[in-house]
């Protein structure tokens, strides 16, 4: 009975301090968590002091049941008010990440738009071998002298002159040209017989593709760069009839001879 006893007396004391130990590790922990849990609500209540203390409380009350931690077989007894004070401290740091990655999120994609507004061709095909001119809010005037007017002065007026912007004007140069093709132009007729209202929605369409000719007033760029081209190929039209002799050059249809002025009638007539 003796040693028994004596055995069972230094397992009990044995037990004992371990317990105690153990009891003491638990609340050094708990209290190093519980004062880092109370810098961090501190650091952001002086952020969002506008918040007030019922919003601290009205966090507190959706957050999640923590069960009981004291136990009597163990003898540690935690204060609970630590554990809620952690776990709501790990739930507002995931919250303020994942809105922190939402508005992330949500600037990318307003930085996204505004290139491509400011940059409408940089999908397009020719527009990857330069840098495309940024469109201005700057209404350009009609110059008071049309007739020294060239399409290069167009092109500057655009910010398109130099090298890096030759592939962006000649994108310019095929949407216009294709417009024209789908208008279908009277050839035998000239400019001025052109119908005007059909002329405006060829207008419409050129500055719907090319939305940097927008910045001219009266769409008078666009006018005069489908003026140039209607002008140029009705020459060329031209100058291969004459080639082929259906029409005389001009000025000397009264120096040909009898014969030929014959033969050119006959051509015009059957054209």
């Amino acid at each position: 009975m003796d040693s028994t006893s004596q055995t069972s007396g230094a397992s009990r004391s044995g037990a004992g301090s371990n317990n105690k130990n153990w009891r003491c590790q638990c609340e050094k922990a708990m209290k190093m968590t519980y004062t880092k849990s109370r810098k961090r609500r501190n650091q952001r209540s002086k952020q969002h002091s506008n918040k007030g203390v019922s919003h601290k409380g009205k966090e507190q009350a959706h957050s999640p049941p923590v069960p009981s931690t004291n136990s009597e077989s163990d003898g540690v007894n935690v204060p609970q008010q630590v554990l809620v004070a952690a776990v709501q401290d790990v739930h507002d740091h995931f919250d303020n990440e994942i809105a922190q990655l939402r508005n992330n999120y949500r600037h990318r994609q307003h930085i996204q738009a505004e290139n491509t507004y400011d940059n409408p061709g940089a999908s397009g095909s020719g527009s990857s071998h330069a840098t495309p001119a940024t469109i201005t809010s700057n209404i350009i005037e009609i110059p008071q002298n049309r007739t020294g007017t060239k399409v290069v002065d167009i092109r500057r007026k655009c910010g398109m002159e130099g090298l890096e912007h030759e592939n962006d004007w000649n994108d310019i140069n095929t949407s216009i040209r294709d417009q024209m093709l789908r208008f279908g132009f009277e050839w035998e007729h000239s400019w001025k017989q052109q119908d005007p209202s059909q002329l405006g929605l060829l207008y419409a369409a050129i500055n719907e593709r090319c939305p940097i000719l927008k910045q001219f007033r009266n769409s008078w760029a666009t006018k005069f760069i489908v003026q140039e081209k209607f002008n140029n190929r009705k020459g060329y039209k031209a100058r291969n009839r004459q080639k082929r002799g259906l029409e005389p050059t001009a000025g000397s249809y009264s120096q040909c001879s009898k014969k030929h002025r014959a033969m050119v009638d006959t051509c015009m007539a059957r054209s």
